[in-house]
């Protein structure tokens, strides 16, 4: 798309948004973590001891499961690729979008970000999506991560396009919905690296054996931006996390700096 860009007009371009938004709509995952959560629940079931009729029973809801599992992460994908192509028209051709092709593009953009961010903002939703890849050998963790930061830094690069340089038919001035957006995404990322170093403590402490017990410690973790106390678990539970945040943030790092 990078290379075809500058060759396609603005009318194409107006049918080729329009496409992929249509597209996106109609790939939305939906049932995404009920999915995840009935994979776990029929992996950790145990139907050895069960009748033949139900064991196949039991294999048949397995396989259904698992095409269901497939379905969601095939329209992750499709919306990854929706993401990243619309941010690529955006990099290479924006002079050649309309008003109208911006505002559309912008919708699901921000639709991407808020849907990706409202699974990937709940750490268990984050640890159950890695328990599945891991048993499963998919990338549904890595692969919505990917979705949330890409569609974000395609927001931000959108807004900065029309705070500089707004079309006939857009607001003159979208300073505070931009400046508000740089300074969540701003606050998110220092959240992610306090919360990691927090992390990398803990872990050293409980090497060390100067932590105390399971039981007694506590840890604040954020959570759709309040502070809740949860029980620290041991290293492999922080090495967990670990991993979780530098992913988040390992995505994020790119759009900060760009900022």
């Amino acid at each position: 798309m990078q290379k075809l860009g500058p060759h396609i007009s603005g009318a194409m371009w107006s049918e080729i948004v329009e496409t992929f938004c249509l597209c996106f709509e109609q790939s939305e995952p939906g049932n995404l973590m009920e999915q995840v959560d009935s994979f776990i629940a029929l992996h950790e079931t145990k139907s050895s001891d069960a009748s033949e009729g139900h064991k196949e029973t039991f294999r048949k809801r397995v396989a259904e499961n698992e095409t269901a599992l497939e379905a969601c992460l095939s329209k992750c994908l499709v919306q990854l690729f929706v993401v990243n192509t619309l941010k690529d028209a955006l990099d290479t051709s924006f002079d050649k979008l309309s008003a109208e092709d911006s505002t559309r593009m912008l919708e699901t953009l921000q639709r991407s970000y808020d849907q990706s961010n409202q699974v990937t903002s709940v750490v268990s939703n984050c640890i159950r999506m890695q328990r599945v890849d891991q048993m499963a050998g998919l990338q549904l963790f890595r692969g919505l991560v990917s979705q949330e930061y890409r569609s974000l830094a395609a927001v931000l690069t959108l807004k900065f396009y029309t705070y500089f340089s707004p079309r006939d038919g857009q607001p003159s001035d979208n300073s505070n919905s931009l400046f508000a957006l740089c300074s969540s995404v701003l606050q998110d990322y220092v959240d992610k690296e306090s919360r990691l170093l927090d992390l990398k403590t803990e872990k050293l402490q409980l090497a060390q054996g100067s932590r105390p017990g399971k039981d007694e410690a506590e840890a604040a973790v954020a959570s759709n931006g309040k502070v809740v106390k949860q029980p620290v678990g041991d290293i492999g539970s922080i090495e967990m996390n670990e991993g979780i945040l530098v992913q988040q943030v390992q995505s994020l790092t790119p759009i900060i700096q760009k900022q």
